[in-house]
């Protein structure tokens, strides 16, 4: 669990956490320090942990999650309260939005995925409902380097897949609709 500065301002400077990831990955296996873009590796005993008292104003330090959160020294919470806005346009680059022929290939490309049960060789007590990375690569669904889901991915192209059905559903809804009115004149022509 994630655990956020304050949201008051409270004029004094504290460690604060910053917004890691949008989706969070699982630490590095080696545990280096240095996981957050090259900063230390926070010191609790020193007091570098969220809501301890600092010195140096956007001074930094890496809590060692493994999803790209730091610590920060300021006087006011960066997140407003855990509030990580990854999503908004400011934070992104090359934004293209996909057109009807690109949602259409995504919806066909998430219908196509095979699902299988399975279990974990290190944990086989519990099943596990899902896809095999190997089925879907090259996917926006999947982090190959990794070997996992990309979660955020798969739940876009999932959007996608509800945007072409829509679609879909509307066209047809018309369609039933301009047959029935069809129909109605064909009977009244009838009588």
């Amino acid at each position: 669990m994630q655990t956020f500065g304050a949201c008051s301002s409270s004029g004094q400077l504290q460690w604060y956490m910053t917004c890691g990831q949008p989706v969070c990955r699982v630490p590095p296996v080696d545990g280096a320090a240095g996981s957050a873009g090259g900063v230390a590796r926070c010191d609790a005993g020193m007091g570098e942990k969220v809501g301890g008292t600092c010195k140096v104003v956007d001074a930094q330090c890496d809590p060692g999650s493994g999803c790209g959160e730091k610590l920060l020294c300021t006087t006011s919470d960066p997140t407003h309260g855990g509030v990580c806005p990854k999503s908004r346009a400011m934070y992104k680059t090359q934004i293209e939005y996909l057109d009807a022929r690109e949602r259409a290939r995504l919806a066909a490309d998430l219908q196509a995925i095979p699902l299988v049960r399975y279990r974990y060789k290190d944990a086989p007590e519990r099943p596990h409902l899902g896809f095999i990375i190997e089925d879907v690569e090259p996917s926006p669904s999947v982090d190959s380097q990794r070997d996992q889901v990309d979660l955020y991915g798969y739940a876009s192209i999932a959007v996608a897949a509800i945007q072409e059905q829509n679609q879909q559903i509307a066209a047809l809804r018309r369609e039933v609709q301009a047959l029935k009115a069809e129909l109605k004149r064909a009977r009244s022509v009838k009588h």
